[in-house]
């Protein structure tokens, strides 16, 4: 793996600089103050690296997720007076229940393992633990549940049981300054926010913030700029991407949008490594690095330049299940244990849409409403057909989980395939 020098930004946030800062509606300025350089320490290794990046080597490996992932089952949610759930946006599992916010209701519902129903919380307002946007869910600090409303740029903490906690919103002299909400909430007094806003080249990607004071401040900034697309940000062009961002145990792995490299950093966001940098990529499907330069030049963010890019593969989310990562580029998944070698890059995806992982699966979804044709042609397959016409798919009022897990044996075959083991 390629190492480059550390950048963690320790924030200064003076007053007088905040001022300024916020004037000139970059308030990110104000957190750049001092920018030392850290040691670079590599991720750790774990026996069997050999193994897995021979992976790629073994000429039978079918080059589909499908060789190292299978269909678990299928789970439909509970059809209830309180239940009937519009879209799915994002998912997490906590004690034996799945979480799932619901972009058109505004709601959190929270369903059983076997997919019955248990209860909803949240709704459409402005009111303590109610929402506007509702987005992102994640497993918080001490079994919390943490939701991201887009629209006001903030986080509202919830127990299990529904039970509203508080209200987070980061931000500096009372604008608020991250622009897209992913985010990992590891401790009571570290909430790290990924991506936010800033026309500065030299600033910090993410920051870390201490939610637990009475306006949250801001602890340290890390991360860096794809510096084509900060330009054209300067010149006042916003561009539609996403941000591959999430906690594998004690790293968060960053995918900064419109590339296909992965940077590894502690809780702490000091750097340990990049990924994927050695992957081939198809350049008629997938980013590359000619690709972004001309961002650049970019005026129109519908133009055709923007338009080329936003089709080919690049991050869009990271995911962690049990002791591997699956790295999804939209068009392709590249796949790494947690120690961030390398297991098997561009397996192609076949319409798998991921909303979360949990209890040692990635799930997706199915909406309801369409034949059973429709479903496997636009959401998994003909892998998922025998459990949709099982569970009688067509006429259901609910979106329906399919569940994914590993294939141990496909690991299993590769080791004494290659005689390693």
């Amino acid at each position: 793996m390629s190492l480059f020098p550390c950048l963690r930004t320790v924030c200064v946030v003076l007053a007088a600089v905040l001022s300024i800062a916020c004037g000139n509606g970059d308030p990110v300025a104000a957190l750049v103050q001092n920018v030392p350089t850290r040691p670079s320490a590599d991720v750790p290794r774990v026996p069997g690296t050999k193994v897995f990046e021979a992976v790629r080597a073994v000429p039978d490996v079918d080059p589909g997720i499908d060789h190292f992932m299978e269909v678990a089952g299928v789970v439909p949610l509970e059809v209830t007076e309180e239940a009937i759930v519009g879209e799915v946006t994002s998912l997490v599992w906590l004690d034996g229940h799945w979480y799932l916010t619901d972009k058109l209701q505004q709601k959190v519902f929270c369903f059983r393992q076997d997919g019955r129903f248990v209860r909803a919380f949240g709704g459409l307002g402005q009111g303590p633990g109610e929402f506007q946007s509702v987005r992102t869910i994640r497993v918080a600090f001490d079994d919390h549940l943490a939701i991201a409303d887009l629209q006001f740029g903030a986080i509202h903490l919830f127990r299990p049981d529904g039970t509203f906690v508080r209200r987070v919103q980061p931000h500096i002299d009372g604008k608020v300054f991250l622009s897209r909400i992913q985010f990992e909430w590891p401790r009571e007094d570290l909430l790290i926010m990924a991506r936010f806003a800033s026309a500065d080249p030299v600033a910090p990607l993410h920051v870390a913030l201490d939610p637990d004071a009475s306006s949250p401040r801001v602890l340290f900034g890390f991360g860096r700029r794809n510096p084509a697309a900060t330009e054209a940000l300067a010149r006042g062009v916003g561009l539609k991407a996403f941000t591959a961002f999430a906690r594998v145990g004690d790293t968060i792995w960053s995918g900064s949008p419109y590339e296909t490299v992965v940077s590894v950093f502690d809780l702490d966001g000091y750097f340990h490594a990049d990924l994927g940098t050695d992957i081939a990529r198809n350049p008629e499907t997938m980013l590359q690095a000619e690709d972004v330069e001309g961002l650049a030049d970019v005026t129109d963010p519908r133009g055709e330049t923007v338009r080329n890019l936003v089709q080919k593969g690049a991050n869009h989310m990271i995911l962690p299940v049990d002791d591997r990562v699956l790295v999804w580029l939209g068009e392709a998944f590249d796949l790494y244990d947690r120690a961030g070698n390398l297991i098997h890059g561009n397996l192609k995806t076949h319409r798998m849409i991921p909303v979360g992982t949990g209890d040692g699966l990635l799930v997706t979804r199915v909406p309801p409403g369409l034949t059973i044709d429709e479903a496997v042609r636009h959401y998994g397959g003909e892998a998922i057909r025998n459990h949709l016409e099982t569970h009688e798919y067509p006429g259901y009022d609910n979106p329906f989980l399919v569940l994914y897990r590993f294939r141990e044996e496909a690991f299993t075959q590769t080791r004494e395939s290659l005689d390693l083991n």
